[in-house]
């Protein structure tokens, strides 16, 4: 059987070589930064027009799916990563201090909401059970992941972060669209539905901004 490789990933690898010889800097930088803020805002808002009241609720009411991604989100993970860590003590050579923390901090982490919501439409998946897990995870990951790190790596600066302003931009930048957007579904369904073709590009655009975006600020960081 002859193998196919999937035309998005081969855009998104495009998008990792284009930040590494050519990312995106100073102010046009700040552009793209607004231009994504701006996209993902707009990715909950046709999202939210585009599904029922009954899809919503029962996507929110899933509660099984919803503690398996908790879990794996904030206990599975970061068993994994932990050894991996433990590396750099026992390899350095190989596994250098700062790439095992690295690792770390990967496996504490939940999921960015916008990359998980339009990979779950791009798959065809449970869009509203998708959107309720990776806003919860991101709301419990403020208090959570400062409270792993402190746990398993013993490092003070874990807790310099606010949750007031990482609170106001879920809601902000993502929820309040995604209300926005199903108010206006009895006008905005219909024409989301004829065009899903749309909605798919839309959604592999937002991932393709966000990663050419941060791989481009990666590069700039060092």
């Amino acid at each position: 059987m002859k193998l196919r490789i999937d035309t998005f990933t081969l855009l998104l690898l495009g998008a990792i070589v284009l930040a590494s010889f050519l990312p995106v800097t100073g102010q046009a930088a700040d552009i793209l930064g607004t231009v994504g803020t701006v996209a993902v805002a707009l990715l909950f808002f046709f999202h939210g027009a585009a599904l029922s009241r009954q899809q919503i609720i029962a996507g929110a009411t899933h509660w099984r799916l919803h503690i398996l991604i908790t879990a794996l989100t904030f206990v599975f993970f970061p068993l994994i990563a932990l050894p991996i860590n433990g590396l750099s003590d026992i390899i350095p050579s190989w596994m250098p201090k700062d790439l095992g923390l690295g690792f770390l901090y990967l496996g504490v982490l939940p999921s960015a909401v916008s990359s998980s919501i339009a990979y779950t439409a791009m798959a065809k998946g449970n869009v509203p059970a998708a959107i309720c897990s990776a806003a919860a995870s991101n709301v419990f990951g403020m208090m959570l992941t400062p409270f792993l790190l402190l746990l398993l790596v013993s490092t003070s600066g874990a807790g310099d972060f606010s949750v007031a302003e990482a609170l106001k931009d879920i809601v902000l930048q993502l929820l309040l669209p995604f209300a926005v957007g199903h108010a206006l579904r009895p006008w905005l369904g219909g024409i989301l539905a004829r065009n899903e073709s749309f909605m798919a590009r839309y959604d592999k655009s937002v991932i393709w901004i966000i990663v050419y975006s941060a791989f481009s600020h990666s590069v700039e960081s060092g």
